[in-house]
């Protein structure tokens, strides 16, 4: 969604007009979209809207008016819950233009329509401060004219005026200017011009410019984009240190930030600030020379005197000389570079000098600036600027962020990139970057001949290696996504350790802040010469085996070690590699080597599992089972089993019999050594043999190995919870959490306290099951902390609604919507909740909109089987119970009766108590209380608890009638969905 604030308020969801309307609706709406994408308070917003005159219940008529500005918008997400308040998801013409600086996307004066509220007014003036702001910068004389005409009295704006009506020869207006604001300033607020009006003032009345600055700092012919930190730290370090490098890649504009940075403290040297371009010498011996040659150091020699030595001259000039001097490109002659520096530092001591190299002088009080490639929004800005040098009108648009992406944020490569622009269209540009090397050609003719090309700048770089350095750094380039000491070492084939540390002194590699361990990356313009480099020396092949080599024994390593204590830490060593173990996989793929890859897949499982991929874990498998070749039959019998249990998620005709056949072949293989096998079998035993069979189940809780025991009992846990067996439930849990603490492993223990938090909503411990969900989220945080997010969610919705809290519950509700765990049939479980919501807080129409939406969504997927119909079911018994309060008990009934089909095939206990207290409400609406009192008994019965807080239970106020038997509660339940709708009430 995009919102327009540089005038009228304007919105557009998906390209299209969107309509807001009423005017505390739009105001709330602009003031999100003044911060869109950051929290914004209740308190802010409350603030905003009402100004002076706060209702009542003021969070409640917010919530409410959120609500209103959802259904407006269309689609819920977009204002979304954030710490302390709601977060716009959008994106403004004002964010645009403080990044850009385009003055086009003005449509008149900022919210326009809606300046009776004072946030939008003072929101309104700081904006068109900056619109006036980049009207100055622009310059353009008829612009500042007609600018300075709608704000007489700004100073900034006058002084810039003068200066450009003085140099288009108009002194006379100029010096009008000057004295029509003067006169306004002391008549209207009584103040003097400042300083710097009456210097605009003095420039003119001198007819002369000011007097050159002593430096040969060549002047500025682009603008200056980004880079504020680096030119802060920059200006701290000159106040304590003589001595500061600026170290960064070749392209990263190390040239021009230093003389942006030294270019602010012309007026405090009295000395000068002085340029050394040291690129074009070759040798040490042309270092002072050069130096000298910068600062116009000349010396006549008499007749018969001998000259003196050029250091000394040098050494002596400088001694008591209040000055900066820049070297810059000091990487090829390090040494020299270094040496001059640390003379002149001890000689003069009122010297200060800025260097720039690609690795570091290693001098006595030397202060390091790392010069990284910009980040994705100044390289965004710089690019655009550029681009529209050599296309006027150019557009960024998404070709323009992938070019930026691809090329790193280098800024010598985005400008040649967008000097390619005169040729190419943006997307045929990135289209073709993939050949960046001959792409990226046709630099300045004015700029040094190793930044004309993209290749001319790696060159300088790989030249300036030695033979081991260049070795490592090819062989590096099979990285994707950087390399760590043990990695590195595995291609190098020795240790990579002292040559990683000379590659990063040199900037051919960055070090990732905070990685553990340390990680070294190359960037991608590196890192494709690199590759050109590695396929020169004939060693593609070689290395990229031993790097499949390397992270296939790193799985297998990690596979045993992700079921207990260390499983947080092999787990982060193994989601770190994640790209280059799926590299590894594609190099066995393309090899065909069959046993390696499915070895590596089956190894894999259990990272799928902790991280909440299954989609990934089933593509992947089939990849490693479609290598021709032999391969482990063990191996190949779970990748096949793993697949044949997500075939029975996506409803084929056939998988019951797929997965009949598959649990013939699993039950035979000895699963002593193979946890996951052992656990398979109880999966496929029951889908095989039916919900009775439980013979792999007492194998498993009798295995030797601990961790299988445990999950046993958590598997244990999740059928008592599907029969209805509370009690039972409650024993396995508590035997798992015990076993499975004893043993490590915080996944599987998150997902028995997930189990538990269930069991005591059911007993109406409230209070213990929120808790629960926390002990969840906190088992989870440092694995996948995403992986069952969408559930937890929704199970705090389901918490908040018990106790009262409707917006509470709606809160989580949407969020759980946007977990990522969230599937299909999960969507319709939260839609059911949603809709129960409504219902409950009386709005009908809002809960069967959703009910609508999720029962289409429903029809448009396969046929479930019927294990796995739970959606059908509480989406169907849900809409029952809001038919039958419309009193269209046709529509009731017949929900209902699609509800307990559905139920029964799954053979869940919980979904048919959930569908009998659905039908309860049905036949109270019919008047028949003695009917829902039996009813309501059968859901107790069926759910083996009484679920005392289930707010579809207490509204009706009915006691349940004398306790039955499962069996009679399963006949009851039947009979009730079967039955006719009567006539009446």
């Amino acid at each position: 969604m995009r919102v327009g604030l540089l005038g009228p308020l304007e919105i557009e969801h998906d390209g299209h007009p969107v309509a807001v309307g009423g005017g505390r609706l739009r105001a709330l709406l602009a003031r999100l979209a003044l911060d869109a994408g950051r929290p914004v308070t209740t308190g802010a917003l409350v603030e905003a809207v009402w100004e002076d005159e706060l209702p009542a219940d003021h969070v409640h008529a917010l919530q409410s008016l959120v609500s209103r500005l959802r259904r407006a918008l269309g689609d819920a997400a977009l204002v979304a819950p954030a710490p302390g308040g709601y977060r716009l998801e959008a994106q403004t013409d004002a964010q645009e233009f403080e990044r850009t600086g385009d003055l086009e996307l003005w449509r008149g004066p900022a919210l326009a329509d809606l300046r009776e509220y004072r946030f939008a007014d003072q929101a309104a003036a700081r904006l068109e401060e900056q619109r006036v702001a980049a009207l100055i910068d622009r310059g353009d004389l008829r612009a500042l004219e007609a600018l300075h005409a709608e704000h007489p009295l700004h100073e900034r704006l006058a002084a810039r005026l003068i200066g450009a009506l003085f140099a288009a020869g108009r002194q006379a207006d100029a010096l009008a200017v000057y004295d029509r604001t003067r006169r306004r300033l002391d008549d209207e607020l009584g103040v003097m011009p400042s300083p710097e009006l009456q210097q605009a003032h003095l420039a003119v009345l001198q007819a002369e410019p000011a007097a050159a600055k002593r430096t040969n700092l060549p002047a500025p012919v682009t603008s200056f984009v980004g880079r504020e930190r680096e030119l802060g730290q920059i200006d701290e370090l000159l106040q304590r240190s003589r001595l500061v490098t600026l170290l960064g890649p070749g392209g990263a504009g190390k040239t021009r930030l230093a003389r942006e940075a030294v270019g602010r403290h012309l007026d405090e040297v009295a000395d000068g600030v002085w340029l050394v371009e040291l690129a074009p010498i070759t040798a040490d011996s042309e270092i002072v020379p050069a130096v000298a040659g910068a600062l116009g150091l000349r010396e006549a020699v008499l007749p018969g005197m001998a000259p003196r030595d050029t250091l000394d001259r040098l050494l002596d000039v400088l001694s008591e000389r209040d000055a900066i001097i820049v070297l810059d490109n000091c990487e090829h002659v390090i040494a020299g570079a270094a040496d001059l520096a640390d003379a002149l530092l001890k000689a003069s001591p009122r010297l200060k000098i800025v260097a720039t190299s690609r690795e570091a002088l290693a001098i006595d009080g030397e202060a390091l600036v790392p010069v990284p490639p910009l980040a994705e929004s100044p390289a965004l800005t710089l690019f655009a600027d550029r681009a529209a040098a050599a296309r006027p009108g150019f557009v960024v648009d998404d070709a323009a962020h992938e070019i930026c992406r691809r090329l790193d944020g280098l800024p010598l490569a985005l400008e040649l990139a967008a000097a390619r622009l005169r040729t190419l269209t943006a997307s045929e540009l990135a289209a073709r970057l993939d050949d960046r090397f001959r792409v990226l050609t046709g630099g300045s003719r004015t700029a040094l001949p190793r930044h004309r090309t993209l290749r001319a700048v790696v060159d300088w770089s790989w030249e300036l290696l030695d033979e081991p350095e260049r070795v490592l750094a090819r062989r590096l380039s099979i990285f994707t996504a950087g390399a760590t000491v043990e990695s590195a070492s595995a291609v190098f084939d020795a240790d990579a350790f002292d040559g990683l540390v000379a590659l990063a002194e040199r900037s051919l590699v960055q070090v990732i802040p905070d990685a553990e361990p340390t990680r070294y990356r190359m960037l991608e313009t590196i890192r494709e010469y690199g590759l050109e480099k590695l396929e020169e020396a004939g060693e593609l092949e070689t290395v990229r085996a031993r790097h499949a080599r390397f992270f296939a024994d790193l799985v297998a390593e990690a596979e045993p070690r992700l079921r207990g204590p260390e499983q947080r830490r092999w787990f982060g060593l193994v989601d770190a590699e994640r790209e280059h173990v799926l590299a590894a996989l594609r190099h066995f793929g393309e090899v065909r080597d069959a046993r390696e890859a499915m070895r590596l897949a089956v190894n894999l499982l259990w990272v799928w599992l902790l991280s909440g991929s299954q989609q990934e874990a089933k593509t992947w498998t089939e990849f490693a089972l479609a290598v021709p070749g032999e391969s482990d039959p063990v191996d190949r019998a779970i990748a096949e089993g793993m697949l044949a249990l997500a075939a029975i998620e996506d409803h084929p005709a056939n998988a019951e019999d797929l997965v009949t056949e598959l649990y013939a072949r699993v039950r035979v293989i000895d699963d002593a050594q193979r946890p996951i096998i052992a656990l398979a079998k109880i999966v496929l035993e029951m889908f095989a043999e039916g919900f009775g069979a439980r013979d792999q189940e007492a194998a498993a809780l009798a295995h030797p190995d601990p961790w299988v025991r445990a999950a046993a009992r958590v598997f244990c846990a999740g059928r008592a919870e599907n029969e209805g067996e509370i009690e039972t439930m409650a024993e396995h849990l508590a035997a798992a959490r015990t076993e499975l603490t004893a043993v490590g492993d915080s996944f599987a223990l998150g997902m028995a306290l997930f189990l538990e938090s269930g069991r005591l909503l059911l007993v109406g411990d409230l209070e213990a099951a929120e808790d629960a969900l926390e002990e969840v989220r906190e088992a989870l945080k440092t694995l996948s902390p995403d992986a069952i997010g969408g559930m937890i969610n929704l199970r705090i919705s389901d918490v908040r609604m018990r106790r009262g809290d409707l917006d509470g519950a709606r809160e989580f509700a949407l969020r759980s919507r946007a977990g990522r765990d969230v599937g299909r049939d999960d969507l319709a479980f939260i839609q059911s909740m949603q809709a129960r919501v409504e219902w409950l807080a009386g709005d009908l129409d809002a809960a069967d909109a959703e009910l609508s939406d999720a029962t289409a969504r429903l029809d448009r997927g396969p046929a479930p089987m019927p294990q796995s119909a739970h959606g059908h079911a509480l989406v169907n018994a849900i809409a029952a119970a809001v038919a039958a309060e419309r009193g269209d008990f046709a529509t009731a009934d017949r929900r209902l009766a699609a509800a307990h089909a559905a139920a029964v095939g799954t053979k869940d206990m919980p979904m048919l108590a959930a569908v009998a207290m659905a039908a309860a409400t049905v036949v109270a609406a019919k008047g028949d209380r003695d009917a829902a009192a039996e009813l309501l008994a059968a859901a107790i019965a069926i759910r083996g608890a009484p679920d005392p807080t289930n707010p579809e239970f207490t509204r009706l106020g009915i006691d349940p009638a004398a306790p039955v038997t499962r069996e009679a509660a399963l006949v009851l339940l039947e009979a009730a969905c079967s039955r006719a709708a009567p006539v009446g009430p």
